[in-house]
């Protein structure tokens, strides 16, 4: 598989977009470089898209879980070139995002986790290392806890055990995203079509990276309401403290949208839990220098060489 070239554009227009957080140089993404990507069909009927990194022989496999109102490339494409020749790699288009699986069914994060947990199986994947990002945090949470036995380890990044709590700007943030769940579900979805489409275009013209607005113009509006409203409904707090794979979390600690010591409290409620700082706001993924691949590396490796530890057989001595 060719190397993924990432071409440098100039910085967005940030407020024109909407991404907090966005001050660097945005990746301009060639398409034609990104890896293999294909439907899966799944039990029920459900067709998931991914991508798919084949790794060494033996090297662990890690699931990639995108954030609220992302893809798999518009969250994972700077960091797939840190991962091509170290692990295997699977990255899912989520229920509603992307080239994800549509459904008359309201959104759920527990949906999503049997999604991939789904994949897993559909593909012959038995020890996983699920990495989430933002709303693909929860998404990871809940693939452990719903499916035990298939997950080796977490990632968990720029994410929190509760989205519904912290400070005062960061609970009137999400009052106004809970409040245009519920007007948003009343709006015909032809309207919210041309509502996204005028948005992507003065984003366009603004400036902002003609990659990332096609990416985006596949989002449903009323899913991302309704995840929004599945994401301020989780609350990891009564089970959190029994994870019992090897975990890691990365803190972004310069996130304007998830307030960083509540990322670090996530870490401390996880027993053995080792937690990562990276010098980032919640958006700066996207950036071309983005920092974020090298600590998601680090969190892997981490992980990995936990698993490995704690599934080695005991040393017979005499």
């Amino acid at each position: 598989m060719p190397d993924v070239k990432i071409p440098v554009q100039r910085s967005i227009n940030n407020r024109s977009f909407g991404l907090r957080g966005i001050g660097g140089r945005t990746a301009d993404i060639d398409l034609a470089t990104l890896p293999p990507g294909q439907r899966l069909k799944l039990p029920g009927g459900r067709h998931i898209w991914i991508r798919r990194i084949e790794g060494p022989a033996g090297a662990p496999t890690v699931v990639l879980l995108h954030g609220l109102f992302a893809t798999a490339d518009i969250n994972w494409a700077t960091s797939y070139a840190a991962l091509i020749g170290r692990y295997t790699v699977v990255a899912i288009d989520q229920e509603g995002h992307g080239q994800g699986h549509r459904t008359f069914k309201p959104f759920r994060l527990e949906r999503c986790a049997d999604d991939v947990a789904a994949v897993c199986q559909a593909l012959d994947i038995t020890d996983p290392i699920v990495c989430g990002y933002s709303m693909g945090g929860p998404v990871a949470m809940l693939t452990w806890r719903r499916h035990p036995e298939l997950v080796r380890g977490l990632v968990l990044c720029a994410t929190v055990g509760r989205f519904n709590g912290g400070r005062r700007a960061e609970l009137a943030g999400q009052w106004a995203l809970a409040r245009g769940t519920a007007l948003g579900s009343l709006v015909p979805r032809q309207v919210r079509h041309q509502a996204m489409q005028r948005v992507l275009q003065r984003a366009e013209r603004g400036g902002t990276n003609k990659w990332l607005i096609d990416q985006t113009r596949r989002q449903d509006l009323i899913v991302g309401f309704q995840a929004i409203a599945a994401i301020l409904g989780f609350d990891s707090r009564p089970w959190i403290g029994e994870v019992n794979v090897p975990t890691a979390v990365v803190v972004t600690d310069q996130d304007q949208l998830l307030a960083p010591a509540r990322q670090r409290a996530l870490a401390r409620a996880i027993p053995g839990a080792v937690e990562i700082t990276c010098h980032a706001d919640h958006a700066t993924i996207v950036e071309a220098d983005t920092p974020f691949p090298s600590a998601l590396v680090e969190g892997i490796e981490h992980v990995a060489t936990a698993a490995k530890v704690s599934t080695a057989e005991p040393v017979v001595t005499g």
